[in-house]
């Protein structure tokens, strides 16, 4: 049976009410603890009823905006380059420049749109397609997609607006990736003109979004203008122009969004969350695949054998981070992956999650463990990064936790530039001889566990435990396999047992995203789906 790809199910739900109870946290990181407020999840703000003269937003500057690679360049370029399939902000699927069906459980027959045309005017075919996606199988690119395309077996094109990939075996997670920048299309013609370029300050891109690349001018900002010639009428750019501000400086942004002088912001530091509700305009908040992770390294060799590790995860004040810290503003978290990852088997999960200890603070059993264990000789190294106030600030918790169960806990601050490659590159981890990475990451935009859990098996470079032949490399390979959502899902739940059992990773907590948006400015997305979607063109004014 032929079946046509799309999905109509919201990872979350679209409205929800959470009454979250502040309180006082007994360590220095979580100081300062936040009263009882009522937060309502919503996937996007009020539509804007007309544009803007010019929409001013905040920015980190990326590495590049090269639609093949995550980071800080997904929020910018997700405006200007787009995917076969398109995550709308409820993570709802549907088709996009091209519609998806599958014949059969290894088969994926793509059929672009035959009315799309490039900024210089040039159509879009299935050769740019094709072009675009075997980019993401050259290893020599280094996509951040690239572990989800190790089963891909075939690419050809079949016609002028037809192209087919072909699977090794199945495959749960590849047709709403197809909705990421693993989707994306690109000018074949002028990638090929550009070699080594695209994406790039000096370089720039050649896409079909609703916003055009203006420039990229190093170290101030990016500049997009509207489409003229956009192909979807009911999603053409309500504001002619926006100018993306590179400004990393938590003290300095907040002044600007106070003044007017940008517009918004998502994610903005949480330092300045009660400055911004009081300010004129508005901060909303929605859900999110985001969270905290502390990741164990090299869990073999480390300073602390297992009840060690396991004595740490119970001192820790979780409710204390999410209160103080993350100022109310994130909910417990108890496994690899956030509860809003679960896109299917919700009962499974739930069940598994209620046995979960982790993510809630036991001192009795911290104790009882290293009593039993005994206290460890060697220090424990922290890594965390310096760039982020809430960092620094678990990074605290962290070694207060340890100091109160007599592990003594190094920190160690790295700039982002230093830090990033602790993440990517083992050799890194080693040169640096940390014990623990502090992780403020998030899921490649679809709400499925196995995505994520991926990015850690032995032949990943995430991971950062380097346990020898763990059986979750084979649990996750069957389940990336495995098309009934429950099966999936009981596979899924028996490698986070694991990974909690051996205690190679201490869940903190799932923040919720946040946007700020000036006075009389609407139509943002509230969810993460920034990252994927072209939400800049649905901003404007309220009236």
């Amino acid at each position: 049976m032929t079946r046509a790809f799309s999905s109509a199910t919201a990872a979350c739900a679209a409205l929800s009410l959470l009454a979250l109870a502040g309180c006082s946290s007994g360590t220095e990181a979580t100081a300062g603890a936040t009263e009882t407020v009522d937060i309502e999840l919503v996937d996007q703000m009020t539509p804007a009823s007309t544009g803007l003269d010019e929409l001013r937003w905040v920015a980190t500057e990326p590495r590049n905006i090269d639609p093949a690679f995550t980071g800080t360049g997904q929020m910018i370029y997700s405006n200007m380059c787009e995917n076969i399939l398109v995550q709308n902000p409820d993570y709802s699927v549907e088709p996009n420049l091209g519609a998806v069906e599958q014949p059969d459980d290894l088969t994926y027959n793509i059929t672009m749109r035959d009315d799309v045309e490039f900024w210089d005017g040039t159509p879009m075919t299935a050769a740019d397609a094709v072009w675009s996606f075997q980019r993401q199988l050259d290893p020599n690119l280094g996509s951040n997609f690239q572990v989800y395309v190790k089963n891909v077996d075939s690419v050809e094109q079949t016609g002028t607006y037809t192209w087919t990939i072909k699977m090794k075996s199945p495959d749960a997670m590849f047709g709403p990736l197809l909705a990421t920048g693993m989707g994306n299309v690109v000018s074949k013609a002028w990638g090929e003109a550009n070699p080594g370029k695209i994406g790039t300050a000096d370089g720039g891109l050649m896409c079909t979004g609703p916003y055009v690349l203006e420039s990229w001018r190093a170290g101030s900002g990016v500049s997009m203008t509207a489409n003229p010639d956009y192909w979807d009428a009911e999603r053409a750019p309500l504001t002619p122009r926006v100018e993306f501000v590179f400004n990393e400086d938590p003290a300095s942004v907040i002044a600007s969004l106070s003044t007017g002088e940008i517009d918004g912001a998502f994610d903005f530091a949480l330092s300045a969350l009660e400055q911004l509700r009081s300010a004129d305009g508005t901060v909303t908040f929605g859900p999110s695949l985001a969270f905290w992770n502390l990741h164990f390294i090299n869990v073999e060799d480390g300073p602390l054998n297992l009840e060690q590790r396991q004595a740490l995860t119970y001192a820790l004040d979780y409710q204390g981070i999410i209160n103080g810290v993350l100022k109310g503003t994130a909910e417990e978290d108890r496994a690899l992956t956030p509860k809003s990852s679960w896109g299917y088997g919700e009962q499974i999960f739930q069940e598994a999650w209620e046995e979960l200890p982790t993510g809630r603070q036991n001192l009795e059993e911290a104790q009882r463990l290293i009593e039993a264990a005994g206290k460890p000789s060697e220090t424990f190294k922290v890594a965390y990064s310096t760039s982020s106030v809430e960092a620094g600030q678990i990074a605290t918790a962290v070694q207060a936790a340890g100091q109160s169960i007599g592990i003594n806990v190094e920190l160690r601050g790295y700039p982002q530039a230093q830090f990033s490659p602790i993440y990517f590159d083992p050799a890194a981890r080693e040169r640096e001889d940390v014990d623990m990475y502090i992780m403020n990451g998030y899921m490649d935009a679809i709400p499925e566990p196995v995505a994520w859990y991926l990015n850690f098996i032995s032949s990943s470079n995430g991971n950062f435990a380097n346990v020898t032949n763990p059986p979750t490399d084979e649990w996750m390979v069957e389940a990336s396999r495995t098309l009934d959502d429950d099966a999936r899902a009981e596979l899924v739940v028996q490698a986070q047992q694991y990974w909690i059992d051996n205690a190679l990773v201490m869940p903190v907590a799932s923040p919720y995203t946040r946007v700020y948006t000036g006075p009389g400015i609407t139509g943002a997305p509230a969810s993460d789906t920034y990252r994927v979607f072209p939400w800049a063109a649905q901003v404007g004014a309220d009236q």
